[in-house]
């Protein structure tokens, strides 16, 4: 003995679910394309804070040298800001890119 669905029925059974899928795939505000941007933007956002976690440990590794040697505090002042001894003369070559 078989029960017999209705094709009204049966064909609500087939469209619901179809509907159901369309509408969480691209109409819903959580859909889909949505949350593909979001996880690509939350991943280079991790990938920007591994970078300056990196940086900041070189800085610290850099400020804790210099602050340990003064040779080194004023070869970096040398560099960067063109500082110079009073009986010394600075020129600065310009570096060109080959």
């Amino acid at each position: 003995m078989q029960i017999e669905i209705p094709k009204i029925k049966l064909k609500f059974y087939l469209i619901a679910p179809i509907l159901f899928l369309l509408w969480m795939l691209f109409f819903d505000p959580n859909n889909v394309i949505s949350q593909y941007r979001s996880y690509k933007e939350v991943r280079e956002e991790e990938k920007k804070v591994e970078f300056y976690k990196e940086n900041i440990e070189k800085l610290r590794e850099k400020s804790r040298h210099m602050s340990e040697d003064i040779n080194e505090l004023e070869r970096y002042a040398r560099e960067q800001f063109y500082m110079k001894k009073p009986s010394e003369d600075v020129f600065i070559m310009p570096q060109t890119k080959e």
